[in-house]
């Protein structure tokens, strides 16, 4: 098969018995594939994007008397209002279960290996038994750029027979992976397609229109609203703007991932149902597809090419839209659009303002890149295997640094495997990028079309521009600024605590989702309590990370601070003390030009940025600003006497390298009672 295949309304319309294998393509959502799939008789997964997707299916199909009850389906995932997730027991049990005569799993990305280990445990099935559908394709190749488990789904893809596996999508991307470009590919056409009526708003004042047009609708009807922005510094910035114009905070819900739960513990929603929860609902990537919802909305959405995260593309406005389902329909849709506006020159001394660059990727390239990194560390494997004494180790902290220089650059073009053993390609964040860059070059650029592509994406298009005189108070968008907040007030919430309780706390941190700083920072700032008592540490940490209270967009002093930190307890063999000895000698003269770059220097040389975590790029430059910090990190490192030229400019004289931090005494040091076992008394460093 290979279409397309006009049907009226679904693809049961067709007279065929089942889904074809290979990559099944629809014109619209709501076809019905995945219904089809869930009736046919053969065993089925069937893999959603998110989890009220997968349980209101199952639970759909459970609640009807018209549902065969040969092949009633089980939800296997984290509970979603009353549909409580599968345990492996359950999962046995129903594989065991003889009434069940078409077994049918419904799961997301996440679970779908819980369901394989089942099957390979059972003596009555096995994985080529079932038929793999993985649903909303599109949308777990786009997630797998923040979400790295997902892509798991690939290999247990790869492994079923060619006959026993279909990806489904009403909005194709492209495929990097080599088994994905041979799939066959069979469409599904509806005979006429449902207009779309939108409005493209260019504006720069996105906040403002937003706010005027859902207040307006909020003072004249009760219908709901759905804006669709995916930052949530600019969600917790609309909603204090329409809290003080007069709207009811209750009537307001923020629907994305559990992880950015604590950001709004007044406003938080999961869907449980066909219905949004409240009167304005915002919505994250979380919810961009997988869903259904049987109710008339009113729809925003802000795309913007300021932001990775705002960048929408009108494959994905096209399956936001098809979230509502007919007889129900949207009843107005606004894009709030900005696209790359050309540079504007100012008046002097100021410099022009320019727009963000997007820099060019190439499905090529990247593969090129992540097959060097994965021949690398087979290289590396043949010196260092792993039975050789400490060579594991030594493996495991050169995937990390493989790993974590790529993360530096927001290129994960590798993953680890299923199994943790070894690197592999990750094509599915390929696959992202190059669609990112597509996005941007088709729709945001300066010569783009944005009209054009929404119309191919279905849309009937009208164009609008909105300016406003109005502007924020100076500071209260970075009074919203989620980058650092969460942290920052987890860290003053410890203020006073004791110092266990503290080492126990950061310790718990560095399993959460903190963007400012990842594990091995965590656990580094909770190792220097050998060094420094505690509380002088989060204090010294909050000072870095805020400015008057308010936390900072800018991280580089706080990643100066943690550079400072790792120097000072670091011994003499430790690689930034040798090429800090290296590059400065006492008695040098250097000019600040000099020092800067041999800052920059040690620092690459050292490695340090991959190993304390970074994700910036702020230690490259060694003009301006950048070069005037490197100096002033310099003197964490060094003892420097400056002297002024009369001509100006300074030159500085290298006294001396301070010294190592010599440790506390062990028992001022707050130990917790499993580090006390680990130990012995005998520490690891700040990297374990």
């Amino acid at each position: 098969m290979d279409g397309p295949f006009v049907v009226d309304k679904y693809i049961s319309e067709l007279d065929i018995d089942f889904l074809p294998s290979g990559m099944l393509v629809k014109s619209d959502t709501g076809m019905g594939a995945t219904h089809f799939e869930l009736v046919s008789p053969r065993n089925s997964i069937i893999v959603e994007p998110i989890r009220v997707t997968a349980a209101s299916k199952v639970q759909s199909a459970r609640s009807s008397d018209r549902y065969l009850k040969d092949r009633l389906p089980l939800y296997v995932g984290s509970a979603v209002g009353n549909m409580q997730g599968s345990t492996d027991l359950e999962i046995i049990e129903y594989l065991q279960n003889n009434s069940i005569k078409y077994k049918k799993f419904v799961c997301v990305v996440d679970s779908l290996d819980k369901i394989m280990d089942a099957i390979s445990f059972s003596d009555r099935f096995n994985a080529d038994d079932f038929f793999l559908l993985i649903d909303e394709i599109d949308s777990i190749q786009m997630d797998s750029s923040f979400r790295r488990k997902i892509e798991g789904c690939l290999d247990y893809y790869s492994a079923q027979p060619v006959t026993k596996r279909a990806m489904l999508t009403a909005t194709p991307l492209e495929f990097s992976h080599p088994l994905l470009k041979e799939e066959p590919i069979t469409k599904f056409q509806l005979k006429n397609s449902t207009p779309r009526p939108t409005t493209l708003v260019n504006t720069s004042f996105w906040w403002q229109y937003i706010l005027d047009h859902v207040m307006k609708i909020y003072a004249t009807e009760n219908n709901k609203v759905v804006i669709v922005l995916n930052r949530i510094q600019f969600i917790k910035l609309l909603i204090n703007q329409m809290v003080k114009s007069g709207f009811d905070s209750s009537e307001i819900a923020v629907l994305c991932s559990t992880a950015s739960k604590s950001e709004f513990p007044d406003h938080f929603c999961e869907l449980e149902d066909t219905k949004f929860p409240k009167r304005v609902n915002f919505i994250t990537s979380a919810y961009y597809s997988g869903y259904d919802i049987c109710e008339d909305f009113h729809l925003v959405c802000y795309a913007s090419f300021l932001s990775d995260s705002t960048m929408l593309s009108p494959a994905q406005i096209k399956q936001i839209y098809g979230r509502c389902r007919k007889p129900f329909s949207i009843l107005s849709h606004y894009i709030v659009f900005r696209p790359r506006l050309r540079d504007r020159p100012q008046k002097p001394p100021k410099k022009t303002k320019q727009d963000r660059e997007i820099p060019f990727v190439s499905e090529h390239g990247l593969l090129q890149e992540a097959k060097a990194i994965v021949n690398a560390e087979k290289c590396f494997n043949l010196n260092y295997p792993n039975n050789q004494v400490g060579g594991l180790d030594i493996l495991k902290n050169f995937r990390a640094i493989l790993v974590d220089a790529l993360n530096d650059k927001k290129l994960n073009s590798v993953r680890h495997n299923e199994d943790q053993k070894k690197l592999v390609i990750s094509y599915f964040f390929i696959d992202s990028k190059v669609e990112n860059y597509r996005v941007y070059k088709d729709f945001y650029a300066l010569d783009a079309d944005p009209v054009a592509r929404l119309t191919e994406a279905g849309m009937q298009v009208e164009r609008d521009n909105y300016y406003s005189d109005l502007r924020l108070e100076p500071g209260e968008l970075k009074s919203f600024d989620v980058k650092n907040s969460k942290l920052v007030n987890k860290l003053q919430s410890l203020l006073g605590s004791t110092e266990i309780e503290i080492s126990e706390e950061l310790d718990k941190m560095g399993k959460s989702n903190y963007p400012t700083a990842n594990h091995r920072i965590l656990s580094f700032m909770n190792q220097l309590k050998h060094y420094f008592p505690l509380e002088e540490v989060l204090g010294e940490a909050i000072q870095t990370l805020t400015t008057d209270g308010v936390p900072k967009r800018d991280n580089r002093a706080f990643k100066n601070w943690l550079v400072k930190k790792h120097f000072q307890t670091s011994d003499k063999d430790t690689p930034i003390r040798i090429f800090v000895e290296h590059f400065f000698k006492v008695g040098d003269k250097l000019t600040s030009e000099d020092v800067a770059q041999k800052m920059k220097d040690c620092i690459v040389h050292a490695q340090l940025k991959t190993l304390v975590g970074y994700t910036s790029s702020a230690l490259i430059s060694t003009m301006g600003k950048q070069g005037k910090e490197l100096v002033t990190l310099a003197g964490n490192f060094v003892e420097l006497k400056r002297h002024r030229k009369q001509n100006g400019g300074s030159v500085f004289s290298v006294i001396r390298i301070y010294p190592p931090m010599d440790k506390r005494p062990i028992e001022d040091v707050g130990m917790t009672v499993d580090e006390l076992f680990f130990s012995k008394g005998e520490k690891k460093n700040a990297f374990g």
